[in-house]
């Protein structure tokens, strides 16, 4: 693969999720580099779920653009939602793009997450959601022109 490839997962405005891990085995780590997830319409576009078997779940977001999923279900809806029931879920969201969702990212449960050099842009509902249990870093990220909450609002 070329350094500079770029994959595109497209749902075409149908679909659950774009990219879904959930319940995985004691540990584990999900790298997502350079890759457009687009028009989820029923879910998330990147969805961590991890179910009480799951210790610790690392996710690492590098040169991403998730876009387009508009649901407004519970926990759908969002360009990257994460949630661990038991164990902790370590995001690190780095130059990633979150437009037109609902809601750009929602962290909850036992998320932990440092978003930098990003955008959260367009969505219909917060650009940032988090759960007083998740601990947020955002760093140097622009979160502009979400409609109809604060940029940045605890669950």
């Amino acid at each position: 693969m070329s350094c500079c490839a770029v994959w595109i997962i497209e749902g075409l405005g149908t679909g659950i999720h774009g990219i879904t891990w959930i319940n995985s085995p004691t540990t584990g780590a999900l790298h997502i580099e350079n890759c457009t997830i687009n028009d989820f319409g029923s879910g998330n576009g990147v969805n961590v779920a991890l179910g009480a078997s799951t210790s610790l779940g690392e996710l690492y977001m590098t040169n991403v653009i998730s876009r387009n999923s508009p649901s407004t279900a519970a926990a759908a809806g969002a360009g990257v939602y994460l949630n661990s029931q038991a164990g902790i879920v370590r995001a690190v969201l780095n130059n990633v793009l979150l437009e037109n969702n609902t809601k750009g990212l929602e962290a909850t449960g036992r998320s932990r997450v440092i978003m930098s050099d990003s955008t959260a842009s367009g969505n219909s509902s917060a650009g940032i959601r988090a759960a007083a249990a998740a601990g947020t870093e955002v760093d140097l990220t622009r979160v502009t022109v979400n409609a109809t909450e604060p940029a940045f609002r605890p669950i």
